[in-house]
């Protein structure tokens, strides 16, 4: 055992021959370009998977703006419906109280005392 570790020693200490370290140096330069190969690979590999989740994102995001929009519009539009048959009430109301419109705002708006106060105020003129 003390041979095989002395003529180990021995070649460590021998120079190398121009043969030896180009060989050596040739396999540090291919080992170098598979791990950069790999690496590499595995780059591209996580782009794809990021582009693909980013086109999906970017594909939920859209649905989901359109949904908003949908719900917007809808909403814009049953507010418009809302407003008109407000106004057409309102309209129809005004028809048929015999008050001053002073008096039918105070009903919608005011305390029930100042209501019943305006509205026999309003009965007496």
């Amino acid at each position: 055992m003390q041979r095989t570790l002395l003529t180990q020693t021995k070649s460590l200490r021998t120079p190398l021959s121009n043969l030896q370290v180009t060989k050596k140096v040739e396999k540090i330069i291919s080992e170098t370009k598979e791990f950069m190969l790999d690496f590499n690979a595995a780059a591209e590999a996580n782009v794809v998977k990021a582009n693909e989740a980013i086109s999906k994102l970017s594909t939920s995001h859209k649905s989901e703006r359109e949904k908003m929009e949908k719900l917007r519009s809808g909403i814009s539009d049953d507010n418009t419906t809302f407003n008109s048959s407000i106004s057409m009430m309102l309209t129809k109301f005004k028809m048929i109280w015999p008050f001053k419109a002073k008096s039918w705002m105070s009903l919608l708006f005011a305390p029930h005392k100042s209501v019943l106060k305006q509205s026999s105020s309003s009965t007496q003129s």
